[in-house]
């Protein structure tokens, strides 16, 4: 809710606490996705590039994660080919639009 508020700076505080209580969590891909999102928010691009490859790496199926990853990439300006071509392998519906 904190992210969807404006509220980045409060949002990672909680989000990185998540991790921080329980790093071995096999849903810390959710936390860490947050973390990547509100890195994004705050222009820290690279760190959210970062957090945003280990939610993946730890929770593959999660989509938000993946769109995480296609987003910190481009604002990285590096490549995202890759890492969109693995979202809509999953979820092909997927547009900027939606």
């Amino acid at each position: 809710v904190q992210l969807y508020s404006a509220q980045a700076h409060r949002a990672l505080e909680h989000f990185l606490e998540a991790v921080r209580l329980d790093p071995i969590d096999p849903g810390g891909g959710e936390p860490m996705t947050g973390i990547s999102y509100a890195h994004l928010m705050l222009g820290r691009p690279d760190e959210a590039l970062a957090w945003a490859e280990r939610a993946v790496a730890l929770s593959d199926e999660r989509l938000s994660a993946r769109r995480a990853l296609v987003a910190a990439l481009g604002a990285a300006g590096q490549p995202a080919d890759e890492a969109l071509s693995a979202l809509l392998a999953r979820d092909p519906a997927f547009s900027i639009d939606g």
